[in-house]
């Protein structure tokens, strides 16, 4: 059987998964995967700052190795797409999305379909970082993330020096 561990970072990782394991034009890898992996890369990267470009490319490679590492192959579809959208919120958060420039945002929501709902209110979910600013910002407050204060503080440095 095909490998497609070697092509994470690369949209046809999508298209070798569901080679091997097919769950059709409404799954995960088809139906989301490749499809927004295509359409961040060739449309909407382009439109982006350097850190915006930065975003789709950490959020693409993270959201991929997630499932390379921890989705099998052979795994029923209904869990592949439950699994790999679990994966959403801490990959747009970890790729920097709290550090992008609210216009930013606005592109990268509006290049999602409405029909696909489900995958906007990921995108979604990964932008109410906005809520972590305040751990941030106030002296001695207690970090409202989750526990993602300290990845937003990295990615803060990381990106814009301070």
């Amino acid at each position: 059987p095909e490998d497609c561990s070697h092509l994470v970072g690369d949209c046809e990782f999508y298209q070798c998964r569901e080679r091997r394991h097919p769950c059709g034009a409404t799954g995960y890898y088809r139906g989301y995967g490749y499809k927004y992996c295509d359409r961040f890369t060739r449309v909407l990267r382009p439109r982006l700052s350097r850190a915006g470009q930065r975003w789709v490319d950490q959020t693409r490679r993270c959201l991929m190795e997630y499932v390379d590492r921890h989705i099998p192959v052979d795994a029923p579809c209904d869990l592949v797409k439950r699994s790999a959208f679990d994966s959403h919120p801490r990959c747009y958060v970890v790729g920097g999305i709290c550090f992008l420039d609210p216009g930013e945002w606005r592109e990268i929501v509006s290049i999602i379909d409405p029909s696909d709902m489900e995958f906007k209110q990921t995108i979604v979910t990964g932008i109410d970082c906005l809520a972590n600013w305040g751990a941030l910002v106030i002296p001695g407050s207690l970090g409202a993330g989750g526990g993602l204060r300290g990845l937003m503080e990295r990615d803060r440095r990381r990106n814009f020096g301070f």
